[in-house]
């Protein structure tokens, strides 16, 4: 995922899939919308840094004295993260479709 035209204090961005892991919801090259306003995981499609780097995936918050974070997408269910772990840049509100 490439980061596109957004600067500090904005509340929107634009972000590039560079990845096909997220098909056929998702593919190489869709346009993404971001809300960045909005980083409350509860089941959508959220953009957040691990750490690594930029991903997104299908979120939810899993309620316990420690919040984790179920993280899956195109039927692939990945870790359950604590909620410490992310920093949740926002979500995902639109795509455009570039094939």
């Amino acid at each position: 995922m490439s980061w596109k035209g957004s600067s500090p204090g904005k509340r929107a961005a634009a972000l590039s899939s560079t990845t096909n892991t997220l098909q056929p919801t998702y593919a190489y090259g869709d346009r993404f919308y971001l809300d960045m306003s909005d980083k409350r995981p509860n089941g959508d499609f959220f953009v957040y840094w691990d750490g690594l780097g930029i991903a997104f995936a299908e979120t939810a918050l899993i309620s316990s004295s420690n919040p984790m974070v179920k993280l899956s997408g195109s039927g692939a269910n990945l870790d359950s993260i604590p909620l410490t772990d992310l920093i949740i840049m926002g979500r995902v509100r639109g795509r455009m479709a570039l094939n």
